[in-house]
């Protein structure tokens, strides 16, 4: 399976003998290699071998790349071939798919873009940042199906695209039965 079906999974990036982490995301354009979209200010020499830790909500995989260049915000890398998918991630996912969300807040309610959805959660967009671990109110509506939950955030990073703009990612931490099945039948329309 290639990099591709990780599209927007948050990804850090770590070189031996520097303090800093850098933070990016898995681009869609990623294939045999990884391309990540990162900070215009990460600098990396050619050939410099990176500890790569990709997150979905909470599944996590590492592994090492060899940096091979950049285009701009992104970058490449070369990994091992044996890395095919992220343990336990959710294998229905909805891409490119347009889909929006009502996000309740302290009291307010806003419509936010919905980026990635799995079986245990989902990323938005959000104007504002968030708190690790604060818990939202959600209500998706997508194939003519509406669904309540509570998503319990897990990040909240600037989207490098945009300004003013935050992914997060979460995990749903409360759905009801019947929310559940209209949760599987928005799954299996992916």
């Amino acid at each position: 399976m290639p990099f591709s079906s990780y599209f927007d999974t948050r990804a850090e990036i770590e070189i031996p003998d520097q303090v800093q982490v850098i933070f990016g995301w898995v681009m869609p354009e990623s294939g045999q290699y990884l391309v990540l979209e990162v900070e215009e200010g990460a600098l990396f020499t050619p050939g410099t071998t990176a500890l790569i830790k990709l997150s979905s909500f909470q599944q996590c995989t590492e592994f090492t790349g060899t940096y091979l260049g950049r285009d701009g915000i992104k970058i490449i890398f070369s990994v091992p071939t044996s890395l095919m998918r992220l343990p336990g991630s959710a294998a229905a996912r909805l891409r490119n798919k347009v889909a929006t969300g009502k996000l309740t807040r302290a009291g307010e309610t806003k419509t936010v873009p919905i980026l990635d959805i799995s079986s245990n959660g989902m990323s938005i967009e959000v104007d504002a940042p968030i708190a690790a671990e604060e818990v939202l109110h959600v209500e998706l509506t997508l194939f003519e199906e509406t669904v309540p939950f509570n998503l319990q955030t897990a990040y909240c990073l600037p989207d490098p695209k945009k300004e003013c703009v935050w992914r997060v990612g979460g995990i749903i931490v409360d759905m009801g039965r019947t929310d559940q099945v209209r949760w599987r039948r928005i799954l299996s329309q992916a």
